[in-house]
């Protein structure tokens, strides 16, 4: 097919989505051709974060419109954003906070915790600062202490400005405790408004926000809000609503207003909240990213809505349509296999959830974005897709399941609003696929008038296994295991966790396929692109080594990618080698936003689409950053990261670090050898020698990358772990 001919088609495949999406208003399931989806006219939180806004101030408003391309996208790494029951969003101004004291302190007589710490910059200025304290004692569990309030004594903006922080603390014996303490600064006036002037109201138009408190001060003070619509001196009160103490609510709560009544008229909108109570009365309030939509049918409208799914952990040849032989995920056969388009060979870009997380969502290989490499945070400068699609009045929203997508590292950044489901019962993660399709339903059937961009990631499969036991059943009697490779302990012991490995499979395709019937109900599925793939999978001592981490054989590295939505060849199977970079460029070729120039993924929107992917040429990598293997009986072998491999075509190379310095390779056709089973390592096979050149090159390529020369793509600095984050890794089995 020419170019030219390959550009109409594309073309045409993009009309018959924005068709589609046309076609689509809000209830279930009904149709229109009236008007077009919801799209952003204005939208606060640009402007306040531009105005740099404090609690109260007069910030002109600007229509939202998109940059000119996508070199033009604007950082949203400085935005402010609060955080209310593992719910984050974008706000009209963050609360200033620190962590003021983090490690071992000594205990005083009595039990007795007495600290004198200094106030960091961003505190200074604060008259009273709210202390939000966990404690933990010896390996216990993490105690969080009421929070109190503290008045700061000293000339405001002083460097030498101190609080003293003083408890009991429940310990027997202890004479230490580990201490993890943040101080928020206080406002000292109770009435707090921002004003936004000069908005002019499109028709049909209607105002969204959120509003809550900052849960450790919801104990302190009864809140007031209110959101006024002006017209010259006329103020119509438009929403009022009061969070008492009494009734203590850890999440955000959402409203509209209808604007219909002013439209074509030139307004101003003022949020204001007012603390209610004495002189000490203290409370943090805030307000989530108010925008204002309206119906859009203009040249902005393009491309469709994308959901993405991860499922942390998920191996491909476990799945029917990768060819396992046991029925672990018949929905996904059905809806991928028959109506969608199915990936052969997709490569994960490391073996650690974050590094391969932030590969997708930045194009980027991991030892070029950073993350993964201990607790390292994005680089200001490397933007996200999520940040793209934001600037081109994408609505992006995110529910995950924390561990390591901690919003912290960058994760959450460009997203509206970016859910970490951090609960768990008794130390296990096991289970919250439920909570997690359920948020995303309630998140769909909310937002699904607009144009968006939903990610959605669970642990379900990922260790410990256990699944309902009808799903291990179910699997048990299906007649295709047939029992352990060895006959010892561990080998029985692994053979049993994939059982339940392929049980967790299955419950969570039920599960998807509730979701999906959700996405027909509501039409969705006549201009949304579902997208299924996984970070890493896992191994059951095919090499050795249980879990994942330290190897990159295909066990581990190969990863399903499956699409199904309008404008796809329904049935499609694409051979050849793609990796998970590509799934930024992907997703903003089929929402119409400009790929950047300067990544390493490439689009798959064609292949997806019929055309034939020329790809036997391209190297393809992944990585290894853990620095231990898991043993069969559960041990920790030390292990030299980073290691890498390459694939070209169906010949993959292996390179790891040997302690005594030097590398030590392994090569494998995996046509020939699918479970690389006997290393055909030589270094004059002209096969090897091109994939250990195409190996120098990449491991090049990320030093230069990382270095001073690179800045703007270089990894970013160390972040904070804070407890409730430390306690879901351990029980996720990465930590001691």
């Amino acid at each position: 097919m020419g170019s030219e001919t390959c550009k109409f088609a594309r073309s045409a495949k993009r009309l018959f989505a924005l068709a589609a999406l046309l076609l689509v208003v809000p209830g279930a399931g009904c149709k229109r051709a009236s008007r077009g989806p919801l799209m952003p006219v204005y939208r606060l939180v640009d402007a306040s974060a531009t105005a740099g806004a404090p609690r109260s101030a007069t910030i002109p408003a600007e229509p939202w419109s998109p940059p000119a391309s996508a070199a033009a996208v604007p950082a949203l790494n400085g935005y402010p954003s609060v955080s209310i029951g593992d719910d984050t969003r974008l706000t009209l101004y963050e609360p200033p906070s620190a962590l003021v004291f983090s490690g071992t302190a000594e205990l005083a007589a009595g039990g007795m915790l007495r600290l004198e710490v200094p106030l960091p910059p961003e505190l200074r200025r604060a008259e009273r600062v709210l202390l939000d304290a966990r404690l933990k004692v010896d390996d216990g569990a993490w105690q969080r202490l009421a929070p109190s309030v503290v008045r700061v004594p000293g000339g405001e903006g002083a460097a030498d400005r101190r609080i003293v922080v003083s408890t009991s603390v429940r310990a027997r014996a202890a004479e230490t405790v580990t201490a993890d303490i943040r101080a928020f600064a206080l406002p000292e006036v109770r009435d707090q408004r921002l004003v936004f002037e000069g908005v002019t109201v499109p028709r049909a138009a209607r105002l969204e926000f959120g509003y809550g408190i900052v849960p450790q001060a919801l104990a302190f003070g009864d809140v007031e809000f209110g959101v006024d619509v002006c017209v010259n001196e006329r103020c119509d009160a438009a929403f009022e609503a009061t969070l008492v103490r009494s009734k203590p609510e850890r999440r955000w709560h959402d409203a509209a207003v209808d604007l219909a009544r002013y439209a074509g008229q030139r307004v101003r909108l003022v949020f204001r909240s007012l603390v209610l109570g004495g002189a000490n009365a203290a409370s943090l309030p805030v307000w989530s990213n108010p925008t204002i939509y309206a119906p859009v049918t203009d040249a902005r409208v393009g491309g469709v809505n994308v959901i993405l799914l991860s499922i942390d952990t998920l191996r491909a040849d476990h799945l029917p349509l990768y060819g396992y032989g046991a029925d672990t995920a018949p929905f996904m056969s059905r809806k991928f296999g028959s109506g969608g388009v199915v990936f052969d060979h997709c490569v994960a870009a490391a073996t650690r959830t974050d590094a391969s997380h932030m590969s997708m969502f930045t194009g980027l290989p991991p030892c070029v974005h950073g993350v993964g490499f201990g607790t390292s945070v994005l680089a200001g400068t490397t933007y996200t897709l999520a940040e793209y699609l934001h600037a081109f009045g994408v609505e992006a929203a995110a529910f995950t399941e924390d561990g390591w997508l901690d919003i912290g590292y960058g994760f959450g950044r460009g997203f509206d609003r970016y859910v970490e489901n951090k609960s768990f019962g008794g130390g296990s993660p096991a289970g919250q696929v439920e909570v997690t399709f359920a948020q995303a339903t309630e998140w769909l059937r909310a937002n699904h008038d607009k144009r968006f961009f939903l990610f959605v990631h669970t642990y379900q499969v990922h260790a410990p296994y256990a699944p309902p036991q009808e799903d291990l059943e179910r699997l048990r009697t299906g007649g295709y295991y047939q029992g352990p490779a060895g006959s010892g302990a561990g080998e029985k012991a692994a053979f049993e966790n994939m059982i339940r490995y392929d049980a967790e499979i299955r419950y969570t395709d039920d599960r998807l396929a509730r979701l999906w019937a959700t996405i027909e109900e509501l039409g969705l599925d006549e201009n949304t692109v579902f997208v299924l793939t996984a970070d890493h999978g896992e191994e059951f001592l095919e090499h050795g080594h249980l879990l994942h981490g330290a190897d990159n054989y295909e066990e581990a590295t190969h990863v399903p990618l499956m699409m199904a939505g309008p404008g796809l060849a329904a049935g499609r199977r694409v051979p050849g080698n793609v990796m998970l970079a590509d799934l930024m460029p992907t997703i903003l070729e089929l929402m119409d936003v400009p790929v950047p120039r300067g990544i390493a993924g490439k689009s798959l929107l064609a292949a997806a689409g019929g055309e034939a992917m020329e790809s036997q040429g391209r190297a393809v990598f992944a990585e290894s950053l853990s620095p231990f293997a898991v043993g069969p009986n559960g041990a920790r072998i030390p292990f030299m990261p980073p290691a890498y491999s390459v694939q070209i075509g169906t010949g993959k190379l292996h390179r790891y670090r040997k302690r005594d310095g030097g590398y030590r390779y392994e090569y494998y056709d995996l046509r020939s050898d699918p479970g690389e089973r006997s290393n055909a390592y030589d270094p004059g096979n002209p096969a090897v020698e091109r994939l250990r050149a195409a190996l120098d090159d990449y491991e090049s390529g990320c030093q230069a990358a990382s270095g001073p020369a690179s800045e703007s793509q270089s990894p970013g600095g160390a972040r904070h772990m804070d407890p409730e984050r430390e306690e879901k890794l351990r029980a996720l089995g990465y930590l001691h």
